[in-house]
């Protein structure tokens, strides 16, 4: 992967985009489709809904799953958490 897109093996030649569902909700809000609220809940609430889950993913709740992330008021990622337990940070 390089500049956000996959490349074949050894190879210059283009074999598609990657688009990470932390980028998807910046996007949209910087292009002014949705609120950052809207689209956290476009990324969250609405398909562990659609996706019949919405019973222990899909809000921060006491009793849920406790899978989430924490982002910057720039929508970057900030920490990642599985299961409740930190997983993942980036530096400030």
């Amino acid at each position: 992967m390089r500049g956000g897109a996959c490349y074949l093996r050894d190879q210059d030649r283009l074999a598609g985009s990657v688009l990470t569902l932390a980028l998807a909700v910046r996007n949209v809000v910087d292009w002014d489709l949705v609120t950052a609220e809207q689209a956290i809940r476009m990324a969250t609430e609405i398909p562990a809904r659609a996706n019949h889950i919405d019973g222990y993913c899909g809000k921060i709740l006491p009793g849920r799953d406790a899978d989430l992330v924490i982002l910057r008021d720039d929508l970057s990622v900030a920490a990642t958490y599985v299961g409740g337990t930190a997983v993942g940070h980036t530096k400030d």
